[in-house]
């Protein structure tokens, strides 16, 4: 019983060793560019696109990405490669078997693209563009497109429309989207350190 319990014990140190060395500290630039653009909205309408970027989910993709490809090579070259050009910048990842590409866009407001290709091939697609109106998301999946809006509404509320039906959105959603937002940033503060 005491060889297994070394054993294990072995196992945890070594896997502890290798995941510290292997997930470098960096400045998670992809992720807090955007949150800076999302925080640069109006507030309800940042909110909005926020939940909707939790739930899809673009902030765990761009903090996987941040953690193993981007603050690695900011580890051994000194630099984030984040922000270094104005090209579209494709960054790659394998995540619990699904191939994930995140395309961001120069340019004022976020352009984003994120494919992700599932182990039984299957491929869905997010587009997210800002416009002159507001952020337009689209997702394309198995052949359906489906399309959802925010834009600002009147009195600085935000509207939110999927698939044409457009609606205000509520002072209980925006608060607590506004609980959200104040959570990631505290989670971003504390990876910065």
């Amino acid at each position: 019983m005491k060889r297994y319990l070394r054993i294990i014990a072995s196992m945890l140190v070594l896997t502890v060793l290798v995941l510290s060395l292997v997930s470098c500290a960096g400045k998670f630039s992809l992720t807090h560019k955007l949150l800076n653009w999302n925080l640069s909205l109006n507030k309800w309408l940042g909110s909005f696109l926020l939940f909707i970027f939790i739930v899809i989910p673009v902030y765990g993709v761009c903090l996987l990405i941040d953690w193993i490809i981007l603050n690695v090579i900011e580890f051994y070259s000194g630099s984030n490669p984040i922000g270094a050009s104005a090209a579209p910048q494709t960054k790659t990842a394998r995540i619990d078997g699904r191939q994930v590409s995140l395309t961001m866009y120069p340019g004022k407001g976020i352009n984003l693209d994120l494919t992700t290709e599932e182990a039984d091939g299957s491929v869905r697609v997010m587009v997210v563009r800002t416009t002159a109106d507001g952020v337009t998301a689209k997702l394309l999946e198995q052949g359906k497109e489906s399309t959802i809006t925010a834009r600002p509404g009147p009195d600085d509320t935000v509207e939110r429309c999927v698939e044409n039906r457009c609606k205000s959105i509520d002072q209980d959603e925006q608060n607590a989207m506004l609980d959200q937002i104040n959570g990631l940033n505290a989670m971003l503060a504390q990876a910065d350190r």
